[in-house]
């Protein structure tokens, strides 16, 4: 599988500015410093400097001073989300955008590139941070990130892919996480990849309330504390065998890592994970285009385990 880049998320239960301050602000900034180190330094040493951010529309102009490293804070204060502010990262930004946390926008948005020798990115994509309320459900938010391999090299690193598994399920314990977990084959968006292969992203499918309902599965998987209980708890969850590593929450929602790297994560590994939550996932018969890559059981119907 050739998946170059690395999704963490959580979802958890934000019903105010000032929660979202509380557990938002630690996981901007602990993604930034633990996840993009390199990237932080460049922020910090040599960030791209102007008065005003650069026109998204604006493509043949240089994002910036060569070699620097751009950063691009965007606040939504409101939904939809089509009219962000942008501004470019700076240390005194970065406090200022922290702290707007407490007006509980609708999304942030944190997107940082490294400039090459002309001004413009080094690679496509470009590593970001966000927090955003859920579309259907605004008291729920999901806290993401996007690593992609040229800017970390994760894929031949299994230390990193464990730090970052460990920094994702001491988030998911500080804000009580009901959903989320690592994955590299589709963000952690408003559909996992098991709902959009199953065509299970209906407005019906996207308004349940994350606590009992489990919509997908991944490398690293959170369940929550009802469908977790229905599917035995952790006791039966670690007799499985399909995980490597079983832990319940604080919350009582479990966190499951089926492998010890994702690299690992294939064929049979995949089966005995997909096997296991079959009974609380969606139903449908996946179907994967010949251009995609899923982490996920093709042409097998969860409702079989039902």
């Amino acid at each position: 599988m050739l998946l170059r880049t690395l999704h963490g998320g959580l979802i958890a239960r934000v019903i105010s500015g000032e929660e979202l301050a509380a557990v938002g602000g630690p996981w901007l900034q602990d993604v930034l410093t633990e996840v993009f180190p390199g990237l932080y330094d460049g922020l910090r040493t040599r960030p791209v400097v102007r008065d005003k951010p650069r026109a998204r529309s604006d493509i043949d102009t240089p994002w910036g001073q060569p070699g620097h490293v751009l950063g691009v804070l965007r606040t939504y204060q409101s939904r939809p989300l089509v009219s962000g502010r942008d501004v470019v990262f700076s240390e005194k930004s970065w406090s200022r955008f922290l702290a707007r946390l407490g007006s509980y926008p609708y999304a942030v948005d944190v997107m940082i590139n490294e400039l090459d020798g002309r001004g413009f990115p080094v690679h496509r994509g470009y590593a970001s941070i966000s927090i955003r309320r859920d579309h259907y459900l605004p008291e729920w938010c999901r806290f993401t990130f996007g690593a992609n391999a040229d800017d970390t090299s994760w894929p031949d690193a299994p230390e990193m892919q464990d730090r970052w598994a460990s920094l994702v399920r001491r988030h998911a314990g500080a804000m009580s996480a009901y959903a989320g977990g690592l994955n590299d084959d589709i963000g952690w968006g408003q559909v996992t990849s098991l709902q959009r292969t199953a065509g299970r992203d209906s407005l019906a499918d996207l308004s349940t309330d994350f606590r009992a309902v489990l919509r997908g599965y991944s490398w690293i998987t959170i369940v929550g504390p009802e469908p977790a209980a229905r599917l035995g708890g952790t006791k039966s969850l670690a007799a499985s065998g399909a995980f490597c590593e079983v832990a319940e929450l604080p919350n009582g929602a479990v966190w499951l890592r089926a492998t010890p790297t994702i690299n690992e994560f294939t064929g049979e590994k995949i089966r005995a994970v997909f096997e296991t939550l079959a009974p609380e996932m969606p139903t449908g018969i996946p179907q994967v285009w010949p251009s995609e890559a899923h982490r996920i059981v093709e042409g097998v119907d969860a409702a079989d385990y039902q």
